[in-house]
């Protein structure tokens, strides 16, 4: 009778080659823009199944100075098995060294709550949109600056000012998380695209400010703050000039 092979055992942490989505042939170069919005770690097809299988889905990247990100794993549709590409921001953030940094699997706490600070007012006067923007990220830590990419097409930034419970990194890819929105950190009337309605910078400074007092008693979830957002919006439409 044959015997029967073991197999190989999971190997959980390995050492891995950074390289920047904009090498991965098989990106566009708009999926390469939209990609460095989100945490997205494309990797071989080899450890893409093994983890799959283990129901691994984020992936923790550190090197040798204590530098380390979070984010996605997915599949890279290439078969080396020592390199995985990441967003820009990835690569600024292990900056030090991202030569030679180890990637292993890991299980998210999942978020509680989250406060989120703009940097501009104009990027987030729908809040349906940053729903959208915030969909290409499962794993954020507090302080975290993340990247968004604007469904009317470009970048812009938000600050993770707070996220429960207080441990290193929390996921949120739950669908109902309590959101607190505080005021942005820059205030303009600058011109945005003409589909978004602006706002004064006196009235968004009070609205948000009222809505983030709010939240800190009764927080609503990203999905009710869209539907409300949206319903806002359609009601202003329907007014006659």
């Amino acid at each position: 009778m044959k015997e029967r092979r073991t197999p190989p055992p999971l190997k959980t942490r390995m050492r891995i080659r950074l390289q920047p989505l904009s090498a991965l042939d098989v990106l566009t170069e708009e999926e390469v823009e939209v990609g460095n919005c989100s945490d997205r770690i494309y990797i071989s097809a080899h450890y893409f199944t093994q983890w799959l299988d283990n129901k691994a889905v984020a992936l923790l990247l550190s090197n040798a100075v204590d530098q380390e990100v979070a984010g996605t794993m997915f599949h890279a549709h290439t078969k080396e098995q020592d390199v995985a590409y990441v967003p820009d921001w990835m690569l600024q953030s292990l900056e030090y060294d991202h030569e030679r940094c180890n990637m292993e699997p890991m299980e998210p706490s999942s978020c509680t709550g989250i406060t989120l600070q703009p940097h501009n007012e104009e990027d987030v006067e729908e809040m349906e949109l940053l729903q959208m923007a915030l969909e290409r990220y499962s794993v954020v830590s507090e302080g975290q600056e993340l990247t968004l990419w604007h469904p009317y097409g470009y970048p812009f930034s938000v600050r993770v000012l707070s996220a429960t419970p207080a441990h290193p990194w929390v996921s949120i890819a739950q669908a109902d998380i309590p959101l607190t929105m505080v005021p942005p950190l820059v205030i303009t009337a600058a011109v945005v695209p003409s589909t978004v309605t602006t706002l004064s910078a006196a009235s968004f400074a009070a609205t948000a400010t009222a809505a983030a007092t709010a939240a800190a008693t009764e927080p609503g979830t990203l999905r009710q703050l869209c539907y409300e957002a949206a319903m806002r919006r359609m009601e202003a439409k329907e007014k006659p000039e």
